[in-house]
């Protein structure tokens, strides 16, 4: 599993920071992404060795507006241009 392990580590920054940008709270942005990455171990298989970043991003985009729900509030509209604004001022 170390394949598995590497991609943790390189995605798990761009995953909480674009919950972050989401949600606006801290607590809901690593809540988010400990769902995100349990739901890429429950898929790593399926993935077949691609690079997980789409993938990814789109769990994120929908496990925020799934917590936004849950809260009753929204902080910020999520778009499809949002994941690549955001990412591109992530860092690993």
């Amino acid at each position: 599993m170390r394949r598995f392990r590497d991609a943790v580590e390189q995605y798990r920054h761009r995953v909480y920071t674009f919950s972050y940008y989401c949600l606006g709270n801290n607590e809901d942005a690593e809540d988010v992404t400990q769902e995100v990455l349990l739901r890429l171990w429950r898929n790593w298989r399926k993935l077949n060795g691609s690079d997980p970043l789409g993938w990814l991003m789109r769990v994120t985009k929908n496990a925020c507006v799934d917590a936004a729900r849950k809260r009753g509030s929204y902080r910020a509209v999520v778009s499809e241009g949002d994941c690549e604004e955001v990412l591109a001022g992530a860092v690993d």
